[in-house]
C-alpha cells in the first residue's frame, strides 16, 4: 500500500501518479439558436484525468491518497 499526500513539487512523480489514477469521461452540451427560431444541441465528451498533477499537489491538510499494491495502469 502506498499513501500519497499534498505538496509534492516533482513534476514527472506527479503526472505518473495521476496516469495511474486513470481518467473520466466529461460531458459538455450545447444548445445552438438558429436565425429562425430553430433550436439543436449537441453533446461532446473527452477524457480527463480523475484526478490531474495538481490537485493531487494541492490536496488539502489531511486529506491523502491511498494505492494498492496491486494497482496498475492499463
Amino acid at each position: 500500500m502506498k499513501i500519497i499526500l499534498g505538496g509534492g513539487s516533482n513534476t514527472r512523480d506527479l503526472q505518473d501518479l495521476s496516469a495511474l489514477l486513470g481518467e473520466r469521461d466529461e460531458f459538455t452540451d450545447s444548445v445552438t439558436m438558429g436565425a429562425y427560431g430553430d433550436r439543436s444541441s449537441q453533446r461532446s465528451i473527452r477524457r480527463v484525468p480523475i484526478l490531474p498533477p495538481e490537485k493531487i499537489r494541492t490536496l488539502p491538510f489531511g486529506t491523502g491518497i491511498i494505492l494498492l499494491r496491486s494497482a496498475h495502469q492499463s
